[in-house]
């Protein structure tokens, strides 16, 4: 069970800081190392509630894509700035954790998770291949590509090539390798395995780490910052509640998003488990997980698939096996940002990358 727990974990945080570039980009991505806090924060806050309350033994929780594609929306069109910034993202990501929480209750509370169930299937299958295609648009800006027309010509410089080369190789191997060894070990393993070759060559060619940062090969991190807490009650003060305002829609987005993945990663649990799930009861262990994560700051979170069928896989389907999770993934928390400064970004591009292919494919 620990070590299904800690394989799981390490996953976990592997796809969730790939993630967290598309909520904390643009105007917010001065802020990434809080936004990494944050979305660590919930997952393993997630992970501990939901996991103790679903009738899935084992289940692993955590933000989705669209989730934080719709996050990377409201960054994207928010209207505070400087010093108000960071607290009226944040504002606005607990408002609506909560209301996502009150609506998952809500449907467990008057048994309403069958309405789920008359979900188009062509709908639902636009929206996976839709968040699949945004995923792909996104992961080369992770990898360093810029697609405006001026930065075209410095596509082929040595260093950016270097960058993308390097994500675009791993993303699309890893989905080779994925279709022709589906082991639940394979990412983990690739993406830990990449990581040492890569700290390989820069200590064979007498490149530093500070030398990558600037590079934009490794993670900058903050420097001699934290985590957790990425703010403080005084910074509550400086939330500009004019800017939350415009955002109500985008809101409305987030929680429908969520919950629409809830249905559809609940009945694909069910298939490939080839277990009858109480869907009343999933919802209302998403709405619980979702609190849990949304009164710490953090975004809604909703059933990981891959990583809960793992878990099942490896026979460590127990209840306790999501509270090991959930240590693994809030680890960074405690020992600060100084771990994610080993962590290569081409490969995290390369991450995002395969999960978009993948979901096209799916």
């Amino acid at each position: 069970m620990l070590t299904v727990g800690f394989v799981s974990g390490i996953s976990l945080i592997i796809g969730e800081v790939a993630l967290v570039s598309l909520a904390f980009s643009g105007q917010l991505a001065p802020y990434l190392s809080q936004g990494i806090g944050l979305i660590l924060f919930g997952t393993a806050a997630a992970c501990v509630v939901t996991g103790l309350r679903s009738g899935f033994a084992g289940a692993a929780t955590g933000p989705t894509m669209a989730t934080t594609i719709a996050l990377g929306v409201i960054g994207g069109s928010l209207t505070a700035t400087g010093d108000e910034l960071l607290p009226t993202m944040v504002a606005i990501i607990v408002l609506g954790s909560v209301a996502t929480a009150a609506c998952a209750l809500l449907i467990e509370r008057f048994r309403l998770a069958n309405l789920a169930r008359f979900f188009p299937y062509p709908v639902s299958s636009g929206f996976v291949a839709g968040t699949g295609g945004l995923a792909c648009v996104v992961a080369p800006a992770l990898m360093g590509v810029r697609l405006e027309a001026e930065a075209l010509a410095s596509l082929f410089d040595p260093l950016v090539v270097t960058n993308w080369g390097v994500g675009v190789a791993y993303g699309l191997g890893l989905y080779f390798a994925s279709r022709r060894w589906p082991s639940p070990l394979l990412m983990p393993g690739s993406f830990i395995a990449g990581t040492g070759l890569l700290h390989f060559g820069m200590a064979r060619f007498g490149v530093s780490t500070q030398e990558a940062q600037d590079r934009g090969l490794l993670f900058a991190g903050i420097s001699g910052s934290d985590l957790w807490p990425p703010m403080t009650l005084d910074d509550a003060a400086r939330i500009d509640w004019s800017a939350v305002g415009p955002q109500v829609p985008n809101i409305l987005v987030l929680i429908l998003v969520t919950l629409l993945c809830t249905a559809l990663y609940i009945g694909g649990i069910e298939l490939a488990s080839g277990r009858e799930l109480d869907w009343n009861r999933e919802f209302g262990a998403v709405g619980l997980g979702s609190l849990a994560a949304g009164l710490g700051g953090a975004p809604p979170g909703t059933y990981v698939v891959p990583t809960s069928l793992r878990n099942l896989m490896l026979g460590a389907g127990l209840k306790t096996t999501s509270i090991a999770v959930a240590v693994v993934t809030a680890s960074p928390l405690i020992f600060g940002d100084v771990l994610l400064t080993f962590v290569p970004v081409p490969l995290m591009g390369g991450v995002l990358l395969f999960t978009g292919v993948a979901l096209l494919d799916q």
